[in-house]
């Protein structure tokens, strides 16, 4: 899931009373067919009814989408478009802030972690998943792998969360078809702190990765205690581990273009050729 606002335009509230015959509904007078449907996939809906408490119902459902991580739903209906409302919401900034966490919890679930880093005497690799970003721990992560300097690998979906210019950045771990380096790399670490993890088909390639479980730390099933608050203060517990880590070999990407003994064209010699045409900053859309 990803923080959407989805902004419906829907039929008038006089017409949601009402119920004719309108085109873009069901025909049966159900108005709130569409709301219903979102509530299987959305976080939180609102659907607009009067003037009077819309922006309290706006600011709510916003500030879930970003605070959660989530889609959202609002109906809008076309007679509260133009309608003049209170200013007062737009002077409060919306509450980005992750909910409160129990200390205590945190300070247990710290220890934990800590302990198995110390128990893998600092042999440890850093997988950085997609969640990471959707969660807003990007700039958390990468002053957790400056100060501590554990090797890092990020998977497909999982790419642009860390700095690839880092020095202790490996590349990307995609299960049995990641090259040959990087699969021994992480498979052979006494500890994978696995970073918002999304283990679907397509990001595995099929579910083949190959990481005992008892090696592996997935931040994501510690409820009540969120990465944006965690990571820092993880990163002060174990940057003492940095002249250690930083003597674990990361491996070196090198863009090689194979010479092709045939006029074939093959994707073996196609990718790394089209790679050598791209520079810093340039935007590659890509589908699945």
């Amino acid at each position: 899931m990803v923080p959407v606002l989805n902004l419906v335009g829907v039929p008038s509230t006089v017409q949601q009373i009402s119920k004719p015959l309108l085109h873009h509904t069901l025909g049966d007078g159900r108005f709130d067919a569409y709301n219903l449907a979102a509530q299987q996939f959305t976080y939180s809906q609102a659907f607009l009814r009067n003037k009077e408490h819309a922006p309290d119902e706006i600011d709510r459902v916003l500030t879930d989408c970003i605070t959660k991580a989530r889609p959202v739903y609002l109906a809008l209906p076309t007679d509260l478009v133009s309608a003049k409302i209170s200013s007062r919401r737009l002077r409060i900034p919306l509450n980005r802030n992750p909910p409160a966490e129990d200390p205590r919890l945190q300070s247990s679930v710290l220890d934990l972690v800590v302990k198995h880093f110390q128990e893998a005497e600092g042999d440890a690799v850093v997988l950085v998943d997609a969640c990471a970003i959707r969660y807003d721990v990007k700039d958390e992560l990468n002053k957790f792998i400056k100060k501590t300097g554990f090797p890092v690998f990020s998977t497909p979906m999982g790419k642009t969360a860390i700095d690839e210019n880092l020095e202790r950045y490996g590349g990307v771990y995609f299960g049995s078809i990641s090259r040959p380096e990087i699969k021994e790399k992480v498979e052979s670490a006494k500890l994978v702190l696995s970073v918002g993890p999304l283990k679907t088909d397509l990001n595995t390639a099929n579910f083949s990765y190959n990481i005992p479980v008892e090696r592996t730390i997935e931040y994501a099933v510690f409820p009540g205690v969120g990465m944006k608050n965690f990571i820092p203060k993880l990163t002060e517990r174990l940057k003492s581990f940095h002249a250690a880590a930083s003597m674990l070999s990361v491996p070196k990407f090198f863009n090689f273009v194979p010479h092709e003994k045939t006029e074939i064209i093959t994707h073996d010699f196609f990718w790394p050729r089209v790679g050598e045409f791209f520079r810093p900053k340039d935007i590659i859309v890509t589908e699945t």
